[in-house]
């Protein structure tokens, strides 16, 4: 045999091990602790990292939900918030579940700010360390303006556009007086939808709440203080609550079985760049974010 051939054999033993590694990858240490139903059961549901999506995660929430055996819900939120339409669809699902008769015990965990805080008023009762990082209560966008840089290496750029605001926000270009207004406009709309978030959901005044909803970072304690959560407690104490709220004690916990990435999702898998979380081509996301 060739070495050329030798070479080309090898290549595809390997093709063939690893695609048989991917497939058997899927079925190997996918499930979690505890899958089968009792009627004792509480769920602990995690919601982590930066929001950018809620379809997945709504999804996952509402299947569970609807579950008799599920007694309570814990969704434990460790969060510094993301993209306001995926953190007001979140809050919207798990206000529904609470609003059902099923309770949402929300228990913050290092951090559940600005987005994440949003999801939580959502929850029958909200939990906290005394040193979670919270608050953050706000809106901001951000985006690159690549004007002068472009023209200093002479690059130049041509926009054709229906209306005089459809470039708003273009990295090619700085921004006007009137786009800025715009941008305010919207900014200061998506606040007003926060701050009516929390007066419907806490016992909080309003004028004492925009004394605090400027953005600044809260801890924990401060914010059982203020009213903005209900009390103090870890995740622990949060799912013992959630049992004795439904008359359980000492209830087994249930958590989603873990999704698993195999080696076969890589190769098939038609939307690698979502896979991958490359962020895509917007360059304008208004965003309940901690900064």
């Amino acid at each position: 045999m060739k070495k050329s051939d030798k070479i080309f054999s090898g290549i595809i033993i390997g093709l063939v091990a690893l695609l048989f590694i991917g497939l058997i990858s899927g079925f190997i240490g996918s499930s979690n602790s505890k899958t089968d139903l009792s009627d004792q059961d509480v769920l602990v549901i995690k919601l982590q990292g930066t929001i950018t999506t809620s379809g997945k995660f709504v999804k996952k929430l509402r299947k569970y939900a609807e579950k008799d055996d599920i007694k309570a819900i814990v969704l434990r939120v460790n969060s510094p918030g993301g993209s306001v339409g995926a953190s007001q669809e979140i809050y919207s699902a798990v206000k529904n579940i609470r609003k059902s008769g099923k309770p949402v015990i929300v228990s913050m965990g290092s951090t559940c700010a600005s987005g994440g805080y949003y999801v939580a008023l959502g929850g029958s009762k909200i939990m906290a360390n005394p040193g979670t990082v919270t608050g953050s209560i706000g809106v901001i966008v951000n985006f690159p303006v690549f004007e002068e840089l472009m023209n200093k290496v002479g690059i130049e750029g041509n926009t054709i556009k229906s209306g005089k605001y459809k470039d708003t926000g273009s990295p090619m270009r700085k921004m006007t007086e009137s786009d800025s207004l715009r941008f305010k406009k919207i900014v200061e709309e998506l606040y007003g939808q926060f701050v009516n978030a929390i007066i419907e959901e806490r016992p909080i005044k309003q004028d004492k709440l925009k004394e605090v909803a400027d953005g600044r970072v809260l801890t924990g304690q401060t914010a059982e203080r203020l009213g903005l959560i209900d009390t103090l407690g870890t995740l622990h104490e949060a799912v013992n609550y959630a049992g004795d709220i439904v008359g359980v004690q000492n209830p087994d916990i249930v958590r989603p079985k873990k999704e698993r990435t195999t080696l076969l999702d890589l190769l098939l898998k038609k939307d690698i760049k979502q896979m991958l979380n490359i962020k895509n081509e917007q360059t304008v996301k208004f965003k309940y974010l901690l900064k």
